[in-house]
């Protein structure tokens, strides 16, 4: 981001400036360099919530005596591939950094169960 500001500097303001001046001009300003969170291109953050919200309900609802033992199954599925490199970026202090990721894979799967 920093070279990305200075090329802005440049052609819009005619300021020339090194990479290392502007890059503390972003420190100074309270920039950081943070790696941002990958997130999934189709990602319906409104779904995710609801999920959230709902899932402590659907558990009471189940119609399981009080004080029996329960065993909870958990079951994933692993795609392996390989992953985008995640570089950090310029950002205000207190913000998380989210980008779009979208991630290649070959279609090898693991399924396993704890």
């Amino acid at each position: 981001m920093a070279e990305a500001a200075r090329i802005w500097l440049q052609r819009e303001r005619g300021i020339k400036r090194p990479y290392v001046t502007v890059w503390s001009w972003l420190k100074k300003l309270g920039g950081v360099l943070r790696v941002p969170r990958p997130r999934h291109p189709e990602n319906d953050l409104e779904a995710e919530e609801k999920f959230k919200q709902e899932l402590g309900a659907k558990l009471k609802a189940l119609p399981v005596p009080q004080g029996s033992r329960v065993r909870v199954w958990v079951v994933d599925e692993s795609r392996f591939g390989l992953h985008t490199e995640m570089r950090r970026v310029w950002i205000s202090k207190g913000v998380r950094p989210e980008v779009r990721l979208q991630t290649r894979y070959d279609w090898d799967y693991l399924y396993g169960a704890l």
